[in-house]
Protein backbone atom coordinates (compact mmCIF):
# COMPACT_ATOMS: atom_id res chain seq x y z
CA UNK A 1 0.00 0.00 0.00
CA UNK A 2 2.86 2.36 0.80
CA UNK A 3 4.52 1.60 -2.55
CA UNK A 4 1.23 2.18 -4.37
CA UNK A 5 0.73 5.45 -2.49
CA UNK A 6 4.27 6.60 -3.31
CA UNK A 7 3.87 5.69 -6.97
CA UNK A 8 0.50 7.51 -7.20
CA UNK A 9 1.89 10.58 -5.46
CA UNK A 10 4.86 10.73 -7.80
CA UNK A 11 2.63 10.37 -10.86
CA UNK A 12 0.30 13.09 -9.58
CA UNK A 13 3.21 15.45 -9.00
CA UNK A 14 4.53 14.78 -12.51
CA UNK A 15 1.08 15.64 -13.92
CA UNK A 16 0.71 18.76 -11.78
CA UNK A 17 4.11 20.32 -12.53
CA UNK A 18 3.44 21.15 -16.23
CA UNK A 19 -0.02 22.43 -15.26
CA UNK A 20 1.52 24.71 -12.63
CA UNK A 21 4.08 25.99 -15.13
CA UNK A 22 1.33 26.59 -17.71
CA UNK A 23 -0.72 28.61 -15.21
CA UNK A 24 2.35 30.76 -14.48
CA UNK A 25 3.03 31.22 -18.22
CA UNK A 26 -0.56 32.16 -19.05
CA UNK A 27 -0.40 35.79 -17.78
CA UNK A 28 2.93 36.23 -19.64
CA UNK A 29 1.26 35.54 -22.98
CA UNK A 30 3.26 32.40 -23.66
CA UNK A 31 1.68 29.75 -25.86
CA UNK A 32 0.54 26.66 -23.94
CA UNK A 33 0.28 23.18 -25.45
CA UNK A 34 -0.18 20.45 -22.86
CA UNK A 35 -0.48 16.82 -23.93
CA UNK A 36 -3.92 16.29 -22.41
CA UNK A 37 -3.57 12.79 -20.98
CA UNK A 38 -3.87 11.23 -17.53
CA UNK A 39 -6.29 11.92 -14.73
CA UNK A 40 -5.88 15.69 -15.06
CA UNK A 41 -6.42 15.79 -18.83
CA UNK A 42 -9.55 17.93 -18.50
CA UNK A 43 -7.51 20.65 -16.76
CA UNK A 44 -4.78 20.41 -19.41
CA UNK A 45 -7.32 20.72 -22.23
CA UNK A 46 -9.00 23.68 -20.51
CA UNK A 47 -5.65 25.47 -20.22
CA UNK A 48 -4.90 24.78 -23.90
CA UNK A 49 -8.29 26.18 -24.85
CA UNK A 50 -7.81 29.27 -22.67
CA UNK A 51 -4.38 29.87 -24.20
CA UNK A 52 -5.82 29.71 -27.73
CA UNK A 53 -8.63 32.14 -26.87
CA UNK A 54 -6.22 34.62 -25.26
CA UNK A 55 -3.91 34.38 -28.25
CA UNK A 56 -6.83 35.08 -30.60
CA UNK A 57 -7.91 38.09 -28.50
CA UNK A 58 -4.35 39.44 -28.46
CA UNK A 59 -4.10 39.05 -32.23
CA UNK A 60 -7.42 40.86 -32.72
CA UNK A 61 -6.30 43.70 -30.45
CA UNK A 62 -2.97 44.12 -32.26
CA UNK A 63 -4.65 44.00 -35.68
CA UNK A 64 -7.22 46.56 -34.53
CA UNK A 65 -4.45 48.90 -33.42
CA UNK A 66 -2.71 48.37 -36.78
CA UNK A 67 -5.91 49.17 -38.70
CA UNK A 68 -6.62 52.30 -36.64
CA UNK A 69 -3.00 53.39 -37.06
CA UNK A 70 -3.31 53.01 -40.81
CA UNK A 71 -6.58 54.96 -40.89
CA UNK A 72 -5.00 57.81 -38.92
CA UNK A 73 -1.76 57.89 -40.92
CA UNK A 74 -3.53 58.59 -44.21
CA UNK A 75 -5.18 61.93 -43.24
CA UNK A 76 -2.14 62.79 -41.13
CA UNK A 77 0.09 62.48 -44.22
CA UNK A 78 -2.24 64.90 -46.00
CA UNK A 79 -1.95 67.40 -43.13
CA UNK A 80 1.85 67.18 -43.19
CA UNK A 81 1.93 67.46 -46.98
CA UNK A 82 -0.21 70.57 -47.12
CA UNK A 83 1.64 72.07 -44.14
CA UNK A 84 4.95 71.54 -45.91
CA UNK A 85 3.61 73.28 -49.03
CA UNK A 86 2.32 76.21 -46.96
CA UNK A 87 5.69 76.57 -45.21
CA UNK A 88 7.26 77.40 -48.60
CA UNK A 89 4.80 80.20 -49.26
CA UNK A 90 6.29 83.68 -49.46
CA UNK A 91 3.07 85.34 -48.29
CA UNK A 92 3.19 84.07 -44.70
CA UNK A 93 4.21 86.46 -41.95
CA UNK A 94 6.38 85.43 -38.98
CA UNK A 95 3.41 84.76 -36.68
CA UNK A 96 1.76 82.50 -39.26
CA UNK A 97 5.04 80.63 -39.79
CA UNK A 98 5.26 79.95 -36.04
CA UNK A 99 1.70 78.60 -35.96
CA UNK A 100 2.42 76.43 -39.00
CA UNK A 101 5.57 75.04 -37.39
CA UNK A 102 3.51 74.06 -34.34
CA UNK A 103 1.07 72.20 -36.61
CA UNK A 104 3.94 70.33 -38.29
CA UNK A 105 5.63 69.53 -34.96
CA UNK A 106 2.37 68.30 -33.40
CA UNK A 107 1.56 66.17 -36.44
CA UNK A 108 5.03 64.59 -36.38
CA UNK A 109 4.54 63.79 -32.69
CA UNK A 110 1.20 62.11 -33.43
CA UNK A 111 2.73 60.07 -36.25
CA UNK A 112 5.63 58.95 -34.06
CA UNK A 113 3.24 57.97 -31.25
CA UNK A 114 1.07 55.93 -33.66
CA UNK A 115 4.10 54.10 -35.03
CA UNK A 116 5.37 53.34 -31.51
CA UNK A 117 1.96 52.10 -30.36
CA UNK A 118 1.58 49.86 -33.40
CA UNK A 119 5.08 48.42 -33.07
CA UNK A 120 4.99 47.78 -29.31
CA UNK A 121 1.64 45.97 -29.61
CA UNK A 122 2.97 43.72 -32.38
CA UNK A 123 6.10 42.97 -30.37
CA UNK A 124 4.04 42.27 -27.26
CA UNK A 125 1.93 39.65 -29.03
CA UNK A 126 4.79 38.13 -31.06
CA UNK A 127 3.27 39.25 -34.37
CA UNK A 128 6.58 40.58 -35.73
CA UNK A 129 8.76 38.10 -37.61
CA UNK A 130 12.50 37.81 -37.10
CA UNK A 131 14.21 37.30 -40.46
CA UNK A 132 17.40 35.94 -38.84
CA UNK A 133 19.53 37.61 -41.49
CA UNK A 134 23.18 38.20 -40.51
CA UNK A 135 23.55 41.87 -39.58
CA UNK A 136 26.83 43.76 -39.32
CA UNK A 137 26.04 45.82 -36.21
CA UNK A 138 28.99 48.18 -36.74
CA UNK A 139 27.75 49.04 -40.23
CA UNK A 140 24.15 49.44 -38.99
CA UNK A 141 25.17 51.79 -36.17
CA UNK A 142 27.51 53.78 -38.40
CA UNK A 143 24.72 54.33 -40.94
CA UNK A 144 22.37 55.55 -38.19
CA UNK A 145 24.94 58.05 -36.90
CA UNK A 146 25.76 59.33 -40.40
CA UNK A 147 22.05 59.78 -41.09
CA UNK A 148 21.62 61.91 -37.93
CA UNK A 149 24.65 64.04 -38.86
CA UNK A 150 23.48 64.53 -42.46
CA UNK A 151 20.01 65.68 -41.41
CA UNK A 152 21.45 69.00 -40.33
CA UNK A 153 18.97 69.46 -37.47
CA UNK A 154 21.33 68.29 -34.73
CA UNK A 155 24.27 70.72 -34.79
CA UNK A 156 24.11 70.92 -30.98
CA UNK A 157 24.97 67.23 -30.66
CA UNK A 158 28.31 65.50 -31.24
CA UNK A 159 28.73 61.78 -31.86
CA UNK A 160 31.63 59.63 -30.67
CA UNK A 161 31.62 56.17 -32.30
CA UNK A 162 34.16 53.71 -30.87
CA UNK A 163 34.60 50.10 -32.07
CA UNK A 164 36.81 47.42 -30.60
CA UNK A 165 39.42 46.74 -33.33
CA UNK A 166 40.00 43.39 -35.05
CA UNK A 167 36.58 42.03 -34.22
CA UNK A 168 33.41 41.42 -36.22
CA UNK A 169 30.08 42.02 -34.54
CA UNK A 170 27.47 39.97 -36.37
CA UNK A 171 23.94 39.48 -35.06
CA UNK A 172 21.18 37.44 -36.69
CA UNK A 173 17.83 39.17 -36.59
CA UNK A 174 15.70 41.93 -38.06
CA UNK A 175 17.73 44.92 -39.25
CA UNK A 176 14.69 47.21 -39.37
CA UNK A 177 13.75 46.56 -35.76
CA UNK A 178 17.33 46.95 -34.52
CA UNK A 179 17.70 50.23 -36.42
CA UNK A 180 14.47 51.48 -34.84
CA UNK A 181 15.70 50.56 -31.34
CA UNK A 182 19.03 52.39 -31.65
CA UNK A 183 17.40 55.40 -33.28
CA UNK A 184 15.07 55.54 -30.27
CA UNK A 185 18.05 55.60 -27.90
CA UNK A 186 19.73 58.47 -29.76
CA UNK A 187 16.44 60.38 -30.03
CA UNK A 188 15.94 59.89 -26.29
CA UNK A 189 19.23 61.71 -25.62
CA UNK A 190 18.26 64.48 -28.05
CA UNK A 191 14.74 64.87 -26.67
CA UNK A 192 15.86 65.24 -23.04
CA UNK A 193 18.80 67.55 -23.79
CA UNK A 194 17.41 70.31 -26.04
CA UNK A 195 20.46 72.51 -25.41
CA UNK A 196 22.78 69.84 -26.80
CA UNK A 197 25.06 67.09 -25.46
CA UNK A 198 27.71 64.59 -26.51
CA UNK A 199 26.42 61.15 -27.53
CA UNK A 200 28.73 58.13 -27.29
CA UNK A 201 28.16 54.79 -29.05
CA UNK A 202 30.70 52.11 -28.14
CA UNK A 203 30.85 48.48 -29.34
CA UNK A 204 33.11 45.99 -27.57
CA UNK A 205 33.21 42.27 -26.78
CA UNK A 206 33.10 40.77 -23.31
CA UNK A 207 32.80 37.09 -22.29
CA UNK A 208 31.57 36.00 -25.76
CA UNK A 209 29.02 38.78 -25.72
CA UNK A 210 28.66 41.90 -27.85
CA UNK A 211 28.28 44.93 -25.58
CA UNK A 212 26.83 48.09 -27.14
CA UNK A 213 26.76 51.20 -24.99
CA UNK A 214 24.78 54.31 -25.92
CA UNK A 215 25.23 57.18 -23.48
CA UNK A 216 25.21 60.96 -23.23
CA UNK A 217 26.62 63.55 -20.87
CA UNK A 218 23.29 65.33 -20.48
CA UNK A 219 21.11 65.87 -17.46
CA UNK A 220 20.11 62.20 -16.99
CA UNK A 221 17.05 61.22 -15.01
CA UNK A 222 15.95 60.29 -11.49
CA UNK A 223 16.71 57.04 -9.69
CA UNK A 224 12.96 56.35 -9.55
CA UNK A 225 12.72 56.56 -13.34
CA UNK A 226 15.73 54.28 -13.81
CA UNK A 227 14.25 51.69 -11.45
CA UNK A 228 11.00 51.78 -13.43
CA UNK A 229 12.84 51.37 -16.75
CA UNK A 230 14.81 48.39 -15.46
CA UNK A 231 11.74 46.47 -14.34
CA UNK A 232 10.82 43.37 -16.40
CA UNK A 233 9.24 44.23 -19.74
CA UNK A 234 5.96 42.48 -19.01
CA UNK A 235 5.51 44.44 -15.77
CA UNK A 236 6.02 47.70 -17.70
CA UNK A 237 3.48 46.64 -20.32
CA UNK A 238 0.89 45.71 -17.70
CA UNK A 239 1.47 48.99 -15.85
CA UNK A 240 0.88 50.96 -19.04
CA UNK A 241 -2.31 49.01 -19.69
CA UNK A 242 -3.61 49.76 -16.21
CA UNK A 243 -2.72 53.45 -16.53
CA UNK A 244 -4.13 53.62 -20.07
CA UNK A 245 -0.98 55.53 -21.06
CA UNK A 246 1.05 55.10 -24.24
CA UNK A 247 3.45 58.01 -23.84
CA UNK A 248 7.20 57.36 -23.74
CA UNK A 249 7.10 54.04 -25.61
CA UNK A 250 10.54 54.55 -27.19
CA UNK A 251 12.60 52.88 -24.45
CA UNK A 252 10.03 50.11 -23.98
CA UNK A 253 10.40 49.30 -27.69
CA UNK A 254 14.17 49.19 -27.18
CA UNK A 255 13.73 46.54 -24.48
CA UNK A 256 11.26 44.54 -26.55
CA UNK A 257 13.51 44.53 -29.63
CA UNK A 258 16.63 43.62 -27.65
CA UNK A 259 14.89 40.74 -25.84
CA UNK A 260 13.44 39.53 -29.15
CA UNK A 261 17.06 39.12 -30.30
CA UNK A 262 18.03 37.17 -27.14
CA UNK A 263 19.76 40.19 -25.65
CA UNK A 264 19.69 42.03 -22.34
CA UNK A 265 19.43 45.75 -21.66
CA UNK A 266 20.08 47.89 -18.61
CA UNK A 267 19.64 51.63 -18.07
CA UNK A 268 21.83 53.81 -15.84
CA UNK A 269 21.88 57.46 -14.86
CA UNK A 270 23.26 59.85 -12.28
CA UNK A 271 24.02 63.47 -11.53
CA UNK A 272 27.38 63.38 -13.33
CA UNK A 273 26.95 60.63 -15.92
CA UNK A 274 23.93 61.61 -17.99
CA UNK A 275 21.85 58.72 -19.34
CA UNK A 276 23.40 55.39 -20.33
CA UNK A 277 22.05 52.25 -21.96
CA UNK A 278 24.06 49.03 -21.98
CA UNK A 279 22.97 46.22 -24.31
CA UNK A 280 24.37 42.70 -24.42
CA UNK A 281 23.92 40.46 -27.47
CA UNK A 282 25.37 37.01 -28.17
CA UNK A 283 28.22 37.20 -30.73
CA UNK A 284 27.48 35.04 -33.76
CA UNK A 285 29.88 33.84 -36.44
Amino acid sequence: MFAFYWFSKGKLLRDILPITKAICDLPKGKEIKLEGNGELSYIQMALNDTSEKLKAQDSMRANWIAEVSHDIRTPLSLVLGYADQLSKSATLNEEEKKHLQKIISGSETIRSLIEDLNLTSRLEYNLTKIDNEPIDMVKLLRNIIVDFINQGDYEKYSFDFHIEPNNKFILKGNAGLLERAFRNLILNSIKHNPNGCDIYIHVVSYAKRMVITVKDNGKGCSEEKINALNKPTQIQIEKRKNQDSYHGLGLLIVKQVVELHNGEVMFYSGDTMGFQTEIHFPIQK
